[in-house]
């Protein structure tokens, strides 16, 4: 009748209910698809518990190319998504990506290096020096000004163990700190507080680099909002990432960081994730503050 869009037909397809109901649920199955073949309407399966389908009704989807969702929830937020989508436009074209291979390691890379190549890319980092004693961080505290941070110039998690000291105002508190973390150390302005906001990237074997946004900081562990997205992308994209994930984007940096981790990704794809956590987000600048670059083991 052209007064339905989608149809959505709901079916026990758990893998805990009896298979004797097996030849029905096929039969719905197959009953839209026919639906599908005689009108314009889009239809998909859903099943009643949140669980996969047996493999055999998973099988029958990919052979009838009909979506089976799983749970009337997650169903409906995936129809709500696909009812907004609209066509897509041609990209913009993609700036010359910078040469980083000299700053790439099998492995992953100390936040000071990652945010090197980072920087490379036009992610914005908040001023920092690398010291390899308690005299050096002295001197570069004096050179930043305060009050500043000092951590251990490790790969990830410092804040967790004990690897980040914060506020410090002085030359010989942050002496003190580089000699008690111990190692080369990263002395940082701080940064004003603001919102926190991650970026990320991570390749997928099937669908190559997948890209994320969302709430930063220690709010990445709990399940905050978090959109994701396919490289490439441009900062058209970029943005509509950014909205959907309700975070704040002083000056479109978080856009612009989101599209030269898309950039980055598909220049080197022996680069398997990016962890930029957190961009601190205020009214008059954006600054990343930790990072982390994970490069593929050498396969030669």
């Amino acid at each position: 009748s052209g007064a339905f869009d989608i149809l959505v037909a709901q079916a026990d397809l758990s893998q805990f209910r009896d298979e004797t109901n097996d030849d029905w649920c096929e039969l719905v199955l197959r009953a839209l698809v026919e639906l599908r073949e005689r009108t314009s309407v889009f239809v998909a399966g859903t099943t009643v518990h949140s669980a996969d389908p047996p493999q055999a009704f998973q099988d029958l989807g990919r052979e009838l190319r009909l979506p089976l969702l799983r749970g009337p929830r997650d169903a409906m937020l995936a129809l709500a998504r696909l009812a907004r989508l609209r066509p897509v436009s041609a990209l913009e074209p993609p700036e010359p990506a910078p040469d980083v291979a000299d700053l790439l390691a099998p492995g992953a890379l100390s936040e000071h290096r990652s945010a090197l190549v980072l920087e490379r890319f036009g992610v914005p980092f908040a001023p920092r020096r690398r010291a390899s004693s308690s005299k050096q961080a002295a001197l570069a505290a004096e050179e930043l000004g305060f009050p500043v941070v000092v951590k251990r110039d490790g790969p990830a998690h410092k804040s967790r163990f004990g690897g980040v000291v914060l506020g410090l105002q002085s030359s010989d508190s942050v002496a003190d700190a580089a000699e008690r973390l111990g190692g080369a150390v990263l002395v940082a302005k701080q940064v004003e507080p603001g919102d926190e906001v991650l970026c990320g990237m991570t390749r997928d074997p099937h669908f190559g680099p997948v890209l994320a946004v969302g709430a930063g900081g220690a709010g990445v562990e709990s399940l905050a909002r978090v959109t994701l997205a396919v490289a490439p992308l441009d900062h058209s994209i970029a943005r509509e990432l950014v909205r959907d994930a309700a975070v704040v984007d002083a000056n479109d940096t978080v856009a612009s960081t989101v599209v030269a981790l898309s950039r980055l990704a598909l220049a080197y794809p022996e680069i398997e994730s990016v962890d930029v956590n957190p961009l601190i987000v205020t009214p008059e600048a954006v600054f990343a503050v930790d990072a982390l670059i994970v490069v593929a083991p050498d396969t030669d």
